[in-house]
Order: C-alpha cells, then structure tokens, then sequence
C-alpha cells in the first residue's frame, strides 16, 4: 500500500482511507477504501514551512462547511496543523493550515489532542499527574485535571504517567470526553471543562505496586487492559488487551468494548485475531478497520470487522 508502518488509520466520508506513517515520504497517504489504491498524499518529510518530521494524526476527519478535514500535528516541531482534505484531493495547494504551537506545558508529551473550537483544546498526557488537560488558546493557559482515581500509595513522579496512561475519545456534539485505563480496567467520562461525570469499573479494585528504582516498572503478574480507542458519534469503542507485564506478546483475548455517549457500557467482543492496532470505525458500512501488527502485516496490511450487529443510526 506505500506506507510502511502506519500509526493512525481513520475512515474519511466512509469511502477513503486516511494512514499516517512516520516512516514514510509523504507521511500521509489517503486511498480508496474499496480497493485500496493510493489516491492522494501529503505531508512531505522535512523541517520546512508545512513539513514534517513526526506528523501525528489528531482525533478523526470531520466535515465543516461541507470541507473535509483532519488535525495533524508535528510531535517534533509541537505545531498542531490543520489538513484541508478537500483541497488535497482536489489537488489544490495550500492543503495545510497552521492552528498554533503546541504550549510549553504540554509539548514534552501528549498522546491525544482534540480542538473543541477555535479556542479550546482538549486532551491526555503521557507523562506527569494529570488526567487530562484543556488548553485555551486565546490567553494561552492550561488547566491540568488531575489522574482519577487517585493513588493510595507514593509513585515517583517519572512513573505516575506510565502507571496512568489512558487511551481517549471526545464527542464533539455532546462534548463529552471519554478515557480508557490501561493499567486498570475502567473507563471515565469527563465534561469539556474537566468534570468528571461517570466511571464504569470492569474488575475489583486494582492495587497499586510497588515500585522500584531497578529492576522491571511493573511486577510480572500485573496486567495491561486498554490500549487502543476510537470515537465515532454514537459510540466509544475501547480495545482490552489484557496482557500481563510478563507476556512478550500480545494475548489472544483481545476484547471490544463498546459505550454510549450517554455514558452506558453497551457490551464487549472478543476479537478472532491477536496483533490489532490503531482502528478506525465506520457508522455508515458498519465496519472497524484496523492496522494489521501480526506476521501477516505485508500481505494483509488492514484488518476488517463486520460490526452490523450494532445498532448504529441510518
């Protein structure tokens, strides 16, 4: 397909293909759905104006004045872009417009970043003692919401990001944002200003470990749940993969877990195949699409699942 180990896949107007390859030149490759032939790229590698050395892909495409869009950022430059899809596929120039630079407090490591409007964004971290963060860009300041549930013992600050490390969605419509644990099984649901609203509990009360200054972060039986999500406008769909801190490779229960915006569980599959990666869900064919990590990979770079036992609107 041209891209050689893409990251972030979404579904653009349930008829293309959006990857993005840190690897590749262009870095961002858009190609049929049907047949999967590359129609479009963008993103060329580089430290120029509009170029790009690590180009991420920020929240899914949506659609704004009957224009394709998708955020872009440069974890490198930390620049957070916006790519006229629109404009790319019509092959006109000028596809990339610059939002801002990504403020100082959150440069050193986010995961997710999704732009409420043009002032606010909201998102997650890979490091510190915040949850989440909300970054008004009109003065410039961020307001931290700090890590739920909070820890009963001392975690050294360097590791508080790993042993709360979340995986995200947002509604925009009902401005809700969604957080997946991946060292508890629990999913939260926060308002667009930080208001924590719902959690949703999968297992006992999980207990802290304990940590130490050699050896391995996590004890050996100590277990991975969520790792990868994906926001569609009726559902959050959270990825278990419940693998313990000892197992080399990925388990073979792989388990989706599908919640309402209305903040309820909906109910969970266990996935036919290990070696799943970023995903991507289309409301309209009824399918999740996800990038293939298994030995397969090159002769199956995308993996399709049949979602239309799910009651998603027509």
């Amino acid at each position: 397909m041209g891209a050689l180990t893409p990251e972030w896949i979404d579904v653009v107007a349930d008829s293309l293909l959006l990857l993005v390859d840190r690897n590749a030149d262009p870095a961002i490759n858009i190609y049929n759905l049907k047949n999967l032939k590359k129609i479009a790229s963008a993103g060329k590698r580089g430290n120029g104006p509009f170029e790009f050395i690590t180009p991420k892909l920020e929240g899914s495409s949506f659609t704004l004045n009957d224009t394709l869009y998708a955020y872009i950022s440069d974890f490198n430059a930390h620049i957070l872009y916006r790519l006229n899809i629109s404009k790319l596929l019509a092959g006109i120039p000028d596809e990339f417009e610059k939002i801002d630079d990504v403020h100082y407090t959150i440069a050193p490591g986010w995961q997710d970043m999704f732009p409420v409007n043009d002032k606010i964004v909201i998102g997650n971290l890979w490091y510190g003692d915040a949850r989440m963060f909300i970054w008004n860009r009109n003065n410039q300041t961020v307001k931290f919401i700090p890590n739920f549930p909070e820890a009963k013992v001392h975690i050294p600050k360097d590791k508080i990001g790993y042993f709360y490390a979340n995986f995200v969605g947002y509604n925009p419509k009902k401005k809700i944002f969604a957080s997946a644990m991946q060292t508890f099984k629990q999913v939260d649901f926060f308002d667009s200003a930080g208001n924590h609203l719902k959690s949703l509990k999968f297992e006992k009360d999980n207990l802290h470990p304990e940590f130490k200054s050699d050896g391995s972060l996590f004890p050996p039986d100590y277990n991975f749940y969520f790792g990868r999500t994906y926001s569609t406008s009726s559902y959050f769909f959270a990825l278990s993969q419940n693998r313990r801190a000892d197992q080399p490779a990925p388990s073979n229960n792989f388990e989706l877990y599908l919640f309402s915006w209305d903040q309820e569980f909906r109910g969970k599959w266990i996935l036919s195949r290990p070696n799943i990666g970023p995903f991507t869900v289309s409301e309209r064919n009824k399918k999740l699409y996800a990038i293939n990590y298994g030995n397969d990979m090159e002769e199956f770079p995308i993996i399709i699942y049949n979602l239309s036992q799910l009651p998603f609107p027509d």
